[in-house]
């Protein structure tokens, strides 16, 4: 075979080829993409240009909806928010919705249920009127019968594509109570009926966006109780709707539970948010639109209403990958401690964990304790200051221990104090005594932190010592020599 009947025979499989390609291949996706669009009720409909919708919700009630700059709104049977994936898939299924046949030369559309009194779906899709009637189900096959409002032409579809538009008007209707993002909260306003009257606490973001607050106290906020109300209020939705004011209803609201008012960037115009309780155990709200809805009776306990919840709580937070040294101070006898000595431990962080000289805490012991110092949160707060005679009574004056975590480079240098706690004695009845070392306010501190820390010297010696000359892993001793402790086990460090 020559040269040239070999380029002849090259171009002719190209030509084939592309022919199968562009016809076979990308035809017959161009062929069903034709076919499905004559399928489709409304062929020239896309869900995009839905612009109204009416319908009768399957609890009965007549409601239209309209998309208002660029949002689904329900205007009738009351103006409200409408929920934005319902009606997106109701929009979506009155432009897609294929027929899977048609009947031939239809009689009277009574027959198919058809009729005057049939389910019928108005809309408005780029400025035309348009409508979808829904009748009973096929003989055979589980379909159901539609016609358009235009014209008497019956098709049947498969039943579950209609399942968009079943659905209860409150399942239609926006559930979200508040369309704010938790980082756009400017202020907070939180106020609740007191034993004395209303209280209140005052918050605001500071330049650096930290929570301060500004009554009934100046200081830090509790930035976790503070987060936590910003997500209940962002997360918060109604498990139904009030259209209808009643006596019990505005009695709730007269005098609510927990009034909540904040203000957002771009203006100084305060909204607030209302919750109430109603006899029989349901749960009001009022949104900032005036608008009322029921929540979960549950949900109002997620709304701190205490004062020390929203104050700044946390005795020590470090990251735990810069805890290089570790010093625990206990007093001597005559002070707290009778019958003991003082005791003063140092500990330093190497690459095989924590040790130190004697007495000497263990190594496991040592580790957990810092991870519990670098973020030690009280549950309450006794005092904002006290003389020494009550710091006293308290085991604060000296403290009954005294623990000390510094940072410092990686050859173990000192460095920057990352946490300096003084503990008192253990109240049963309330937890365990505590100060932020050269800081006057005082702390209670759970119970059970006396697991990792310990709070006396008789502690230490009891539960924290690392026995003479071994490491003691699960109740196994271990030469240290040959033994390694992950200090930092489950922490990231960058």
């Amino acid at each position: 075979m020559n040269l040239h009947a070999t380029a002849l025979l090259g171009l002719a499989a190209l030509a084939l080829g592309s022919f199968i390609y562009y016809y076979e291949i990308e035809g017959e996706s161009a062929r069903r993409a034709a076919l499905d669009a004559e399928q489709r009720i409304h062929q020239d409909v896309e869900a995009a240009s839905v612009e109204r919708i009416e319908l009768s919700s399957m609890d009965g009630i007549a409601a239209r909806f309209e998309r208002i700059d660029g949002r689904w709104m329900m205007t009738a049977p009351v103006s409200a928010r409408a929920d934005a994936t319902a009606l997106d898939a109701i929009a979506d299924s009155l432009s897609s919705l294929r027929r899977e046949g048609v009947v031939e030369d239809p009689s009277a559309l009574d027959q198919y249920g058809l009729g005057p009194d049939s389910r019928t779906i108005r809309f408005v899709a780029a400025g035309m009127e348009r409508g979808l009637r829904i009748g009973g189900s096929t003989p055979v096959g589980g379909h159901l019968y539609v016609a358009r409002l235009a014209d008497d032409d019956v098709a049947y579809v498969e039943s579950f594509r209609i399942n968009a538009f079943n659905r209860n008007l409150d399942d239609l209707r926006d559930r979200q109570i508040l369309h704010v993002a938790a980082d756009e909260f400017l202020t907070l306003r939180i106020s609740w009926p007191g034993t004395d009257g209303v209280e209140e606490v005052a918050l605001a973001r500071d330049a650096s966006g930290e929570w301060q607050m500004g009554v009934p106290v100046v200081g830090r906020a509790d930035s976790q109780t503070i987060r936590d109300l910003l997500t209940d209020l962002t997360y918060l939705r109604a498990t139904g709707f009030v259209d209808v004011a009643t006596e019990q209803t505005e009695a709730a609201l007269a005098h609510p539970e927990i009034s909540i008012h904040w203000t957002l960037p771009g203006d100084h115009a305060e909204r607030r948010l209302l919750i109430g309780s109603v006899a029989g155990g349901e749960t009001l709200v009022e949104g900032p639109d005036g608008r009322r809805a029921t929540i979960a009776a549950a949900r109002i306990d997620d709304f701190a209403r205490d004062v020390v919840a929203y104050r700044f709580k946390s005795l020590s937070e470090f990251d735990l990958v810069d805890a290089r040294y570790l010093t625990l101070d206990f007093p001597a006898a005559g002070t707290t401690q009778e019958g003991n000595d003082a005791i003063h431990v140092e500990a330093t962080r190497t690459e095989a964990g924590w040790s130190g000289t004697a007495p000497e805490i263990d190594a496991q012991r040592a580790s957990a304790l810092v991870r519990e110092l670098s973020s030690l949160r009280a549950i309450d707060i006794l005092a904002d200051e006290m003389g020494p005679n009550e710091l006293a009574s308290l085991g604060l004056s000296p403290p009954r221990a005294r623990i000390l975590v510094g940072g410092g480079d990686k050859r173990g240098s000192l460095g920057e104090t990352l946490s300096d706690v003084s503990l008192g004695r253990l109240d049963p009845d309330r937890g365990i005594f505590a100060q932020r070392s050269g800081a006057s306010t005082i702390f209670v501190l759970a119970a059970s932190v006396v697991e990792e820390i310990p709070i006396s010297g008789e502690a230490f010696v009891s539960g924290f010592e690392a026995e003479s000359g071994a490491l003691a892993v699960d109740g196994e001793e271990l030469d240290s020599e040959y033994h390694e402790i992950d200090s930092l086990e489950g922490v990231e460090i960058p």
